[in-house]
């Protein structure tokens, strides 16, 4: 066999061998690096689409919410007046029976919130009421401490309940300015 017959059987089986190895396995490398960019496209193409009807059912949330949102800021005012709230503590205490008394513990610091402490006694029922109705009520105050005491008053032979606490108002900031809507917005400016 001569040397070009060889050359020619070497290259004859060369050529379609380098093409496979050389085209064809990188062609299919770049075709599952295209299919796995696709289903990511794919995905986030839903998650775009899901995040899109979230954002719609929530602004619809919020339109029939804003009212009540509304008419809360609004009596928001009066529910952190500092006298109403004391007077409703006060008249919480008067209904269930607890000897309960409130002092001004606030300094003549300008930032500082309004801030009480309160003491009182009754039975056990009655003082584990009164505190379950401020920790879960409408009073809109922050009460940061209490402190109970159960006791025997040895005159009487009842069991008492004495308590402490401190609560302050917290101070309500100014509502951010809104953008407007979008279709109020004047297209007229853009571009």
């Amino acid at each position: 066999m001569s040397w070009r017959k060889l050359l020619f059987w070497v290259l004859f089986l060369a050529v379609p061998f380098g093409f496979i190895k050389w085209g064809v396995v990188p062609l299919k490398e770049r075709r599952s690096e295209a299919v796995v960019l696709q289903q990511n496209a794919e995905k986030q193409a839903m998650m775009n689409t899901r995040m899109s009807q979230e954002r719609d059912q929530l602004e619809v949330l919020w339109e029939e919410f804003r009212p009540q949102a509304d008419l809360e800021l609004i009596s928001l005012g009066t529910n952190l007046n500092p006298i109403l709230l004391q007077n409703r503590v006060l008249d919480l205490a008067r209904r269930l029976g607890v000897e309960l008394t409130i002092h001004n513990r606030t300094s003549n610091d300008e930032g500082a919130l309004p801030t009480y402490s309160f003491s009182g006694s009754a039975s056990p029922w009655q003082a584990h009421e009164f505190l379950r109705y401020l920790e879960r009520g409408d009073h809109r105050a922050r009460f940061r401490s209490v402190t109970l005491v159960y006791n025997k008053v040895k005159q009487t032979g009842k069991q008492m309940a004495y308590f402490s606490g401190e609560f302050s108002i917290p101070e309500v900031p100014d509502a951010p300015e809104t953008a407007p809507p979008v279709d109020e917005l004047n297209t007229e400016d853009i571009g």
